[in-house]
C-alpha cells in the first residue's frame, strides 16, 4: 500500500504479502500528501524481506489492533528522513529474523502505549527492539515478549537513543551470545527506567539488564527473576554508574554465587552504584550485590537483605584480582562501601550470611574497605 492520503483501516480481514521483488514495505509512507495512518484491526502477514511499515517522510501510525506477522523483516523501520513516529496503543506485532523495531537507519519515535510486541527466534542482537540510532523509545504499557538470540539483548539491544519505561512489562529474553538476556546497552544508549517490570530474562552475565556502556537510571519499577550462569541474575554492570532511587526494587535474581541481584565490574575505567530514598534489593539466593573494583554508596532508607533462608551475604565487597606476573604478590584494584543517612544492610539468619563482607588482601596496596559517615543512623546486621 503507498500511502498518499490520511488512511484508516477497520474491520476482520487478512491480508499476506509474498512478493519478494517490489522493494516497497506493506505500507510505504512515502508523500508530502498525508499525516498520519491509523490500523484498527485485521491480519497482516509479511513473507517478503520488506518491512510492513516504513517512511521516507516524518509520518506518524497509529496503531490501535490487528495481528502483524513478519518472517524475514521487521515490524517497523525508517529508511528515509528521520522524525517518523509510531503510536502502539494495542494489537499484536510477532517478529521472525528481524527484530520487530529495527531503528538502525534513521532515528525516530516509538511511543507504546498498550499492545503486544512478540519476538522472533533470531541470529544476532535484538529480539523485538534494536536501536544503533539517536531515536526514542517511550514505554508506559503493554508487553515485550523476548525471545531466544545467539547475540546480546534477548528483548532489547540499544548502542544509542534512549529508551524511556514508566509502565507495562519486558519479560522472558535470553541472550546465548554473552549478556542483557532482556535488555543490553552499549556505547551511548540510555534507559530511564520510573515504572513497570522487567522480569525473566536469562543470559550468561545480567540475565535481565546488561550495561556495558552508556546510562542506566532507575528511579522506579521492578527488576526479578531474572538469571545468570556467571554474574549479575539480575543486573550486570561494567565500567558504568547505576543508580537507583525513588521506590526501585531489583529482588529474587540467581547469579550462579556470584551477584545473584547485582554485579559491579571495573575494567581499566570506572564502576559505581548508588542507591538513596528507599531503593531495594533483596531475595537472591546467595550475594545478592557483588563489588568486584568498584564503589558502591548508599544512602536515605536504602536497603540491601540477604533474605532468611538463603546462603551468602547482603553486599560482598572483593578487588579486581590479580598476581603479578614477576614476583607473583596479589594485585588489583580495590573496592569501596558507604553508608550514609539510614541506610541498612541485613542479612536474616541464613545459612555462612553476612550482612557484609569485606573480602581484603594483605601485601599489597589495593585494600577493599567499608566507609560509614558521620551520622549514620542505619543498621548492618
Amino acid at each position: 500500500i503507498n500511502v498518499r492520503c490520511d488512511l484508516a483501516i477497520m474491520g476482520n480481514g487478512t491480508v499476506t504479502r509474498t512478493d519478494t521483488v517490489n522493494t516497497y514495505s506493506m505500507f510505504w509512507m512515502g508523500s508530502n500528501d498525508f499525516d498520519e495512518i491509523y490500523i484498527y484491526g485485521g491480519t497482516w502477514k509479511n513473507e517478503s524481506s520488506n518491512a510492513i511499515l516504513d517512511a521516507n517522510k516524518a509520518k506518524v501510525a497509529n496503531i490501535y489492533g490487528g495481528s502483524f506477522t513478519t518472517e524475514k523483516a521487521s515490524f517497523f523501520a525508517i529508511s528515509g528522513v528521520e522524525g517518523f513516529t509510531l503510536n502502539l496503543f494495542g494489537g499484536t506485532i510477532t517478529g521472525g529474523s528481524e527484530p520487530a523495531i529495527n531503528l538502525s537507519a534513521k532515528a525516530g519515535t516509538v511511543n507504546i502505549y498498550g499492545g503486544t510486541i512478540n519476538a522472533g527466534k533470531r541470529t544476532g542482537d535484538g529480539g523485538a527492539i534494536r536501536m544503533s540510532t539517536d531515536g526514542t523509545i517511550n514505554m508506559t504499557g503493554g508487553t515485550i515478549n523476548g525471545n531466544e538470540v545467539t547475540g546480546v539483548g534477548g528483548s532489547v539491544y540499544m548502542q544509542s537513543g534512549t529508551f524511556n519505561m514508566d509502565g507495562g512489562t519486558i519479560q522472558q529474553g535470553e541472550a546465548k551470545g554473552d549478556c542483557g538476556g532482556n535488555i543490553a546497552l552499549y556505547l551511548t544508549a540510555v534507559f530511564n527506567m520510573t515504572g513497570g517490570t522487567i522480569s525473566g530474562g536469562t543470559a550468561v552475565r545480567g540475565g535481565n539488564v546488561a550495561v556495558y556502556g552508556g546510562t542506566f537510571d532507575m528511579s522506579g519499577g521492578t527488576l526479578t527473576d531474572g538469571s545468570s550462569s556467571m554474574f549479575g541474575g539480575n543486573v550486570y554492570l561494567r565500567n558504568v554508574t547505576f543508580a537507583m532511587s525513588g521506590n526501585a526494587e531489583i529482588k529474587d535474581g540467581k547469579g550462579a554465587g556470584t551477584g545473584d541481584n547485582v554485579f559491579v565490574e571495573l575494567w581499566n575505567a570506572s564502576g559505581n552504584l548508588t542507591m538513596t530514598d528507599n531503593a531495594k534489593i533483596y531475595g537472591g539466593e546467595t550475594d545478592n550485590v557483588y563489588l568486584k573494583a568498584s564503589t558502591m554508596e548508599m544512602s536515605g532508607n536504602a536497603t540491601v537483605i540477604a533474605d532468611a533462608g538463603e546462603e551468602g551475604n547482603a553486599i560482598y565487597v572483593s578487588r579486581n584480582y590479580d598476581y603479578h606476573p614477576t614476583t607473583n604478590a596479589p594485585t588489583g584494584t580495590s573496592s569501596s562501601l558507604t553508608l550514609s543517612g539510614n541506610a541498612s544492610v541485613v542479612a536474616e539468619n541464613g545459612v555462612n550470611e553476612n550482612a557484609i563482607l569485606v573480602y581484603g588482601y594483605t601485601g599489597d596496596n589495593a585494600k577493599d574497605s567499608l566507609h560509614i559517615a558521620a551520622g549514620w543512623n542505619g543498621t548492618a546486621y
